[in-house]
């Protein structure tokens, strides 16, 4: 039952449910390398950042209010 494991529920949220409702491109690996390939994202290791400051407050604002939706 891959739905019960760690790996399975990353699976259903990151590649299915995101997607679904709008919270993540389809394809994210291909809109990290089109990001990034434009200066708009850079890449430390395993973790990615947006350059724009504006872009990291605006994507600030969308996390903090579907924190406090859920919350």
């Amino acid at each position: 039952m891959l739905g019960f494991t760690a790996w399975g529920q990353w699976v259903l949220l990151v590649r299915f449910w995101l997607p679904l409702t709008g919270r993540l491109p389809w394809d994210t690996i291909a809109f990290l390398d089109d990001a990034y390939r434009r200066g708009a994202l850079r890449q430390g290791g395993a973790v990615h950042q947006f350059r724009h400051l504006r872009l990291q407050q605006h994507l600030g604002r969308e996390l903090a209010s579907d924190v406090r939706v859920r919350g």
